[in-house]
């Protein structure tokens, strides 16, 4: 049963990142050069979306101490991250709102 649940998460996500590309693909109509634009502009967001993801990582770990987080197991305080970053930066409140949003 778990394998199913977990065969099931991983192609929820899948089909959500192919429809993705398939917006995309579904405007090579109206593009000029689709055969140019469309490639070029995936690898440019993936490119664009990789960075991103580094540099807010790179901004949380200077924010929150990585030893408030890690190990994992040992510091519940792991699971919510982004909220430890909101609440050094602008206090309990916000931090809540934060999560709320996250969730």
């Amino acid at each position: 049963m778990g394998f199913l649940l977990g065969l099931g998460a991983a192609s929820r996500v899948g089909v959500y990142d192919y429809l993705g590309y398939y917006d995309i693909c579904y405007i090579g109509d109206e593009v000029k050069k689709p055969g140019k634009t469309i490639p070029r502009s995936i690898i440019i967001s993936v490119i664009a979306v990789a960075l991103i993801y580094v540099l807010i990582n790179l901004s949380i770990i200077g924010i929150v101490p990585w030893r408030e987080f890690v190990p994992a197991s040992e510091k519940p305080a792991s699971q919510f991250v982004v909220s430890l970053l909101m609440e050094k930066i602008y206090g309990t409140k916000v931090a809540s709102i934060v999560t709320v949003m996250i969730l």
